[in-house]
């Protein structure tokens, strides 16, 4: 067998890194895969936590992993992906064909062996692929055919989506598509994906999904897509029968425009309360794609809703909003849907729609000479939070571009000003 040749000028030792250039050692470091072989030779870690229930193999796995390597155990340095990055699953590094003989299900079983005892012993990303670790995690807690229910949610998902991105509503969309024995098997797997919540080996792994994804609605529901929230479900249950299309709408409303986000739970009257009502008031469906139900059908079901609420003692729905208040909600919420703007910025844009909508102007009615007049009348620490609000509109027209139409069309002309030194 060949020997790996290891570079003279800098080895890499357990726990520090030797340069024979300087002769000198640098910052010490963990000495993982030592401390892991000591942690299975002394029983540290419990047998009946390991897979085998046994750790000779393990020990064995390692003894092996020196051979290829052919340096001693402290001599290695794999933390954290390393070991998985060298010995990747799908093709074998040379050393380890030599070794194992180009048989790919020995060096599959090997790799496993050194994988699982990694993760038990220090509970995090072992593996290159974040789903790679999850579905390890649920086959050392309940077997490999509960892990292979996993593989149907991961193979589903967008490319480079981490098992802790797995959300509701992406999860109900993605079913939406599905049918028959594909729709079975991603319910399976996101049912496998919730139950590892309780694993404390899971948990520790810090790659969960922050929330449980929960059982999904029956496809026949035509809350399918965007679910009530559990006070609102309630209500729904007791509502005359005419009214319901409108909450289930009205709530769909309300998750497009980020009037309420999917994991909120307000109560009725909450949900239509004037702030909240006014906002719905303004959003469009065919600014979110929807055709059906029209503008038109919209606004009926928000009266019915206000109606339903005076009935059980509310305030029902506010006066209408005028168009001008309909547009500047628009760009806020599109503003909203920019992960590039923090709350605060968002909140700027108040600096410029107060004086505008004084002025009966909507965004798209603002030119320019305006901008730049309004600015010249305010007071320093007025025309601060104007010129921020200026930003946050410019910075929309570059993402956006001609692709919306509720945006200042020739952009706002302020530049921002760099300081002197």
């Amino acid at each position: 067998m060949s020997r790996r040749k290891t570079p003279s000028s800098r080895r890499r030792f357990i726990g520090k890194e030797f340069s024979s250039e300087t002769g000198g050692e640098t910052n010490l470091h963990i000495m993982l895969f030592a401390n892991i072989h000591a942690k299975l030779k002394d029983r540290q870690i419990a047998p009946s936590s390991l897979p085998e229930r046994d750790p000779f193999p393990y020990l064995t796995a390692f003894s092996i992993l020196c051979r290829i390597e052919s340096v001693p155990l402290m001599v290695l340095r794999f933390e954290g992906t390393d070991f998985s990055k060298r010995y990747p699953k799908s093709k074998m590094p040379a050393d380890a064909a030599t070794h194992f003989r180009g048989d790919l299900s020995l060096y599959r079983n090997w790799r496993r062996l050194i994988l699982d005892a990694q993760l038990i012993a220090e509970p995090g990303l072992v593996d290159s692929d974040p789903w790679d670790t999850i579905i390890r995690v649920a086959r050392i807690c309940r077997g490999a055919a509960f892990s292979s229910r996993i593989h149907h949610v991961s193979s589903r998902l967008p490319t480079g989506t981490s098992p802790i991105a797995v959300k509701r509503l992406r999860a109900i969309e993605i079913d939406s598509n599905l049918s028959g024995q594909n729709k079975a098997s991603f319910r399976q797997g996101l049912g496998a994906l919730d139950a590892l919540q309780v694993e404390g080996l899971a948990q520790r792994t810090g790659l969960l999904p922050e929330r449980k994804v929960g059982t999904l609605p029956k496809p026949s529901d035509h809350r399918t897509r965007y679910p009530l929230a559990p006070r609102l479900t309630r209500v729904w249950e007791k509502m005359p029968a005419a009214v319901k299309p409108a909450l289930v709408f009205a709530w769909r409303m309300a998750v497009l425009g980020e009037v309420f986000d999917l994991e909120d739970d307000p109560g009725i009257l909450q949900f239509m309360s004037e702030g909240r009502a006014r906002a719905l008031t303004a959003l469009r469906p065919e600014n979110f794609g929807i055709n059906r139900p029209s503008q038109d059908t919209y606004a009926i079901y928000l009266q019915q809703l206000g109606q339903f609420c005076l009935s059980i003692g509310g305030s029902g729905l506010p006066d209408r909003a005028s168009a001008v208040d309909q547009e500047w909600v628009i760009l806020r919420a599109l503003a909203k849907q920019l992960k590039i703007f923090s709350p605060a910025r968002v909140g700027n844009i108040s600096a410029v729609s107060t004086p505008a909508r004084r002025d009966g102007l909507a965004p798209r009615d603002l030119t320019p000479a305006w901008f730049s007049n309004k600015r010249a009348s305010l007071a320093a620490e007025k025309r601060r939070a104007f010129e921020s609000g200026c930003f946050v509109i410019d910075e929309m027209a570059e993402v956006y571009g001609q692709s919306i139409d509720v945006l200042p069309p020739n952009r706002t002309g302020l530049s921002r000003q760099r300081r002197q030194r």
